[in-house]
């Protein structure tokens, strides 16, 4: 019997993987980051108007978690209507207290509250690069190795 020591990280299924997937991710989750940052950067520059919010929660549920959350929006008015912002930093704010939110004149409805626009895509987006980027070096270094 022959007790050859096997190594997954060299066989082909493996590396093939590693290229495939870290492309997939950059390509996708790129997507994502980017049209995150496009977004931002559309807001922060649209929303030259700025008024006094009120910070409240809301219930979220997690995609598979079935679990219910708070999280934290700003309430706002412009013109006599209420608009709405979500998603804003729930560790610095606290439901009733006034904040500052920046609205596009133009589109009230468009906003953010805070000193700038963030949206959750830009964490995952970064996040995913930097996975897709890591698995194609191995990619490389694995093919560097076994030629």
């Amino acid at each position: 019997m022959n007790n050859k020591e096997i190594k997954f990280s060299n066989t082909k299924g493996f590396r093939g993987f590693l290229l495939i997937g870290g492309l997939a991710f950059l390509i996708i989750m790129g997507y994502f980051y980017i049209g995150g940052l496009i977004k931002a950067n559309r807001l922060k520059s649209d929303c030259t108007e700025t008024t006094t919010g009120l910070v409240y929660t809301y219930p979220y549920s997690g995609r598979n978690s079935g679990l219910m959350e708070k999280r934290v929006g700003a309430h706002y008015e412009v013109n006599g209507r209420t608009y709405s912002v979500m998603g804003i930093d729930s560790v610095d704010h606290r439901p009733n207290e006034e904040i500052t939110v920046h609205y596009n004149p133009g589109n009230p409805e468009d906003g953010y509250a805070g000193y700038a626009p963030y949206h959750i895509s830009h964490l995952i987006g970064a996040l995913s690069l930097f996975f897709g980027l890591m698995m194609i070096v191995a990619f490389f270094k694995l093919h560097a190795e076994r030629s």
